[in-house]
């Protein structure tokens, strides 16, 4: 009876065959985290994009009045275009790399299989993704809300956001190289990890507090909150990207895939126009194998002073878990029989 009790405890204890695959791709996917925000690229990358849009309100200082609208659209477009090359470059560095130096086989040598090495880094690289739009997304709201310069009427922006963010950027960097020479911490993972929650707060006191009167209002007074179904929506398609990117490391080398996904990238925006109601064969078929990113880009609709609606939003999104989910069997299918040995 004693042996049946220990049968029966142990089988109590045992840890699920869901909980155990779970933790296996939680360890897969928290380790390529860490490795995509840890690369010198994914930190030049996202510090170019996030100064870009933090000094266009002097770029577009002489567009004649269209300032504000230029700089929402000039914000979009550097979000999508960084989350590009953030997409190609991490999906690289974190499994096509592995692959050529032969350090998967010290995962794979583990119970891990590659369905969930796959998923894992699947994972791992759309968050690494999801944290740098939000960071672009943060500086183009807060700094769409600032104003913006205008040279025939004078300065009119407003200098407590544009100060406030560029002393964020700051203190970061900061921390980032007194880590990195004191501590000998990686610099660009520390300084990220400092600009998520000083970005994060600036974004939460300016949603109650307008900065021209420094005076509380109801949420939303000092920002510019219809630009957040927008940059909801240019992360759905730097999601797809990060996807493509995925799926074609497992078999391509960095440039083919950087060359790779910035095709489909070009493809996707022009899908309508290319291949929409065309008659060849071909162009039907290229309309539903290449994602149609144009379904993502709402900048448009927001320049014209047009409400992104959340239904507009959802569906996107709906359709990009889609999009995702295919190129994730995809990427499955193309690794089970690569050799990695």
């Amino acid at each position: 009876m004693s042996g049946n009790r220990y049968r029966v405890s142990a089988t109590t204890e045992r840890p699920s065959a869901l909980l155990y695959f779970i933790a296996k791709v939680y360890a897969v996917a928290a380790n390529t985290f860490v490795e995509s925000i840890r690369q010198p690229v994914y930190g030049v990358v996202l510090g170019l994009a996030v100064v870009l849009i933090l000094i266009s309100p002097y770029i577009t200082m002489f567009a004649l009045q269209q300032s504000p609208r230029l700089i929402v659209d000039m914000g979009l477009a550097t979000t999508m275009l960084a989350g590009l090359l953030l997409a190609a470059f991490t999906a690289s560095s974190v499994i096509s790399e592995e692959l050529d130096n032969r350090t998967v086989l010290t995962v794979i040598a583990k119970p891990v299989g590659r369905g969930e090495f796959i998923l894992g880094k699947f994972l791992g690289v759309l968050a690494g993704l999801a944290v740098a739009t939000y960071l672009m997304s943060l500086t183009l709201v807060l700094t769409s809300s600032s104003g913006a310069m205008e040279a025939e009427y004078g300065q009119d922006i407003c200098l407590p956001v544009a100060l406030a963010l560029f002393g964020a950027m700051f203190v970061s960097v900061a921390y980032g190289i007194y880590s990195n020479f004191f501590n000998d911490k990686q610099f660009t993972s520390r300084a990220i990890g400092m600009l998520i929650p000083l970005f994060t707060l600036l974004f939460i006191i300016f949603c109650f507090v307008n900065p021209r009167e420094f005076k509380f209002g109801p949420f939303g007074a000092g920002v510019n909150l219809q630009l957040i179904g927008g940059c909801l929506m240019t992360l759905w398609a730097i999601l797809v990207l990060a996807g493509v990117a995925v799926a074609a490391s497992t078999r391509l080398t960095v440039v083919v895939n950087v060359t790779l996904c910035s095709g489909v990238f070009v493809l996707g925006l022009l899908s309508d126009y290319l291949f929409r109601d065309r008659d060849m064969l071909v162009a039907r078929v290229m309309y539903r194998i290449v994602p149609n990113l144009q379904v993502f880009w709402v900048s448009d609709s927001l320049t014209q002073g047009r409400k992104v609606p959340p239904i507009l939003v959802a569906s996107s999104g709906l359709y990009c878990a889609f999009i995702l989910a295919g190129l994730l069997f995809l990427a499955m299918f193309l690794f089970q029989d690569r050799e990695v040995a």
